[in-house]
């Protein structure tokens, strides 16, 4: 589940994305998810909906979430 959620994110949002957490443990995870542009609006806005992708899908629990701007 972990893979297709992985490779689902980064096949939608075209985003960089990797499991970056607790890989040993089959009951989380943890991936992280990067994006580069020019464009704060844009990314602000991509990040947003694929967090509302990842929290509407019924097998995901989100623990936390952080975005970060350089």
């Amino acid at each position: 589940m972990v893979h297709s959620l992985r490779d689902r994110i980064r096949a939608r949002f075209q985003v960089s994305a990797a499991e970056t957490g607790y890989q040993n443990d089959r009951r989380m995870t943890e991936i992280s998810v990067a994006l580069v542009t020019s464009d704060a609006k844009l990314a602000d806005s991509i990040l947003t909906r694929l967090d509302e992708a990842v929290s509407s899908d019924p097998r995901v629990f989100v623990v936390e979430r952080e975005i970060g701007h350089l």
